[in-house]
């Protein structure tokens, strides 16, 4: 039996009423290949998130090489010696092989600005080392041949958010729901290839939320842009949350405590939510909201469960919405989309016949993590005998 190299000891990880792992130990020993298997939306990409520092863990400890890695940040945790690749290419565009090899290596230099500004011999000395251990992985994978090609293919097509930020410019992302993703959040599976759809976006997301240059505005709207091109003035009302966003740890125990319930819009109408929740367990920011609409507190004046829950006191009913104003030079406008109504065709029966759905519908259902477990049902809660698929509706 080899030296035990991590272990994760009765890990537990909520997103709100959700628990996506449960009490889930193992070890890997020196010189071992374990394999973490399950359909989607099992928790394999979670256990990855919390075992690299991207999500905290709701209980439980891992360990690296005997080092407790609870509470370490994602750079700490790669520094110790964690790697991690995503299913998606995650490649610098304008670097060749070898360079992109050679970044991953930035968390083991110890010279700064000045060093490197000045290419100090202590510097130089690095960067050699960097490039040989650089050209070492790549013998190992058989691409040193390969290591002054462009490594110019993306998956996801144009990141351009991504690549303005990659570019040491601060970018506000201003997004009207309370986190970000959007429709391809809500989708199972994605065309050519079948990948799960959270599988492709999860690190997309993560990246965005975590990036030193991105200032993130979610549940935030637009209200005025002024000013010209290189010369914007733009006004963002931030609605109130009712979360304090600084204080929260994404624990989930709000969410479960809160008693009352209302329709759940990621879930296309088919399941209902808390009156305090976040949108989806991969969401970001990872902290809920409250829906002054459905909530008894602003309704009646009492419950306040979510509150009395709360130990990191992140609960504030008094949280006004504020209009902030930001200077920027450009403004990129990512609109998205509305689903088509189909209510309006009347010889479809939508919204008459209960078991007439649209296309987002079916997605949530046939979604592992969605209200029916990936089963497709009738509103009653059994199998359909046949299924009648209308494509177009509305073109």
């Amino acid at each position: 039996m080899g030296k035990e190299v991590l272990k994760v000891q009765d890990l537990q990880k909520s997103f709100g009423g959700l628990r996506a792992i449960d009490a889930l130990s193992f070890a890997v020993t020196d010189g071992q290949i374990k394999s973490i298997i399950g359909p989607n939306g099992a928790g394999k990409t979670t256990l990855f998130n919390l075992i690299t520092g991207i999500f905290p863990p709701s209980g439980g400890t891992f360990q690296f090489a005997g080092k407790n890695l609870n509470g370490l940040k994602p750079h700490d945790i790669a520094r110790l010696g964690i790697s991690r690749t995503f299913q998606n290419l995650e490649l610098f565009p304008n670097m060749n092989v070898l360079e992109n090899v050679m970044v991953g290596g930035h968390n083991h230099t110890c010279g700064g600005i000045f060093q490197a500004g000045f290419r100090l011999p202590g510097m130089r000395k690095e960067e050699r080392r960097i490039r040989e251990n650089a050209l070492e992985e790549l013998r190992f994978m058989e691409l040193e041949n390969k290591a002054a090609m462009g490594a110019t293919s993306l998956p996801l097509g144009d990141q351009k958010l991504l690549e303005i930020a990659d570019a040491d410019k601060k970018v506000y992302l201003v997004e009207r729901t309370p986190s970000i993703g959007g429709h391809m959040a809500q989708l199972d599976k994605t065309f050519p290839t079948l990948d799960c759809s959270s599988c492709i976006l999860t690190p997309k997301m993560t990246l965005v939320g975590s990036h030193p240059y991105i200032d993130l505005m979610t549940y935030s709207e637009v209200e005025e842009i002024s000013g010209y091109i290189g010369n914007f003035t733009v006004k963002i009302r931030k609605k109130a949350r009712y979360v304090d966003a600084a204080k929260c740890t994404g624990c989930g125990i709000c969410q479960t405590k809160c008693p009352f319930k209302a329709d759940n819009e990621f879930e296309a109408g088919i399941g209902q939510r808390k009156a305090i929740y976040t949108p989806f367990p991969q969401a970001v920011p990872n902290v809920p909201v409250i829906d002054a609409e459905n909530c008894a507190f602003f309704l009646k004046g009492t419950c306040r469960a979510c509150e009395k829950f709360c130990d990191a006191g992140a609960i504030d009913f008094e949280q006004k919405e504020k209009v902030v104003e930001v200077d920027v030079g450009n403004i990129i406008v990512a609109s998205g989309f509305d689903s088509f109504d189909p209510s309006v065709m009347l010889q479809f029966g939508y919204g008459k016949y209960d078991n007439v759905i649209t296309g987002i519908q079916f997605e949530r259902m046939s979604n592992a993590s969605g209200p029916t477990d990936g089963k497709i049902v009738l509103k009653d809660g059994s199998p359909p005998h046949s299924v009648a698929i209308l494509h177009c509706i509305g073109r």
